[in-house]
């Protein structure tokens, strides 16, 4: 299915494609010069716990952690850190 889909939308062929338009529905009929892709994703993956916040972050704060370290971590905060710790080795 995916290699049917993706010879569609091989570069010189739009948006306009109704294959195409039916993925992203409310989409503009407009066509693109470059190659696109859309891939279907599995499904999501949520960690057996909660995961809070932690000390030294606001709630509107904006940090960066690896994935798997949300996924596996108890706090954000926790995350962020062991993230800081990994990107410094």
């Amino acid at each position: 299915m995916l290699d049917a889909f993706a010879a569609r939308i091989a570069p010189g062929v739009g948006l306009t494609e109704p294959v195409v338009l039916d993925h992203i529905p409310g989409s503009p009929d407009a066509s693109w010069d470059v190659p696109h892709y859309f891939l279907t994703l599995g499904p999501p993956r949520r960690p057996d716990h909660a995961v809070r916040t932690g000390p030294r972050l606001n709630r509107s704060a904006r940090v960066w952690a690896d994935i798997d370290l949300l996924l596996t971590s108890s706090t954000i905060t926790e995350a962020w850190e062991r993230t800081r710790a990994r990107r410094a080795e």
